[in-house]
């Protein structure tokens, strides 16, 4: 009976902690206020850069200005098609 009470414990301490959920609501916020950015479709490939070393892909402008508010970033467009040797693609 001891160790079910202790095991108990653990959990609502561990699973309990105001710190992690405070960082989960402050992702859900965030996105739910990125998530309607998009709504369009086009493919119209950018690359974008942070003005450092860090460059991406994106499918369209509107791809990028959703990764920016989701990433509380600035990126800006660098070119009108894809960075080469790009890892991929972000889509919407």
């Amino acid at each position: 009976m001891k160790l079910i009470i202790c095991f108990l414990a653990f959990l609502a301490v561990v699973y309990g902690s105001p710190v992690e959920k405070t960082n989960n609501k402050k992702i859900n916020e965030a996105f739910l206020k990125c998530a309607n950015i998009c709504n369009n479709d086009s493919y119209e490939p950018l690359c974008a850069t942070d003005g450092d070393k860090l460059t991406y892909s994106f499918q369209n402008e509107c791809a990028l200005k959703k990764y920016n508010c989701e990433h509380n970033k600035i990126m800006t467009k660098k070119s009108d098609k894809e960075c080469p040797n790009s890892q991929g693609i972000r889509l919407s």
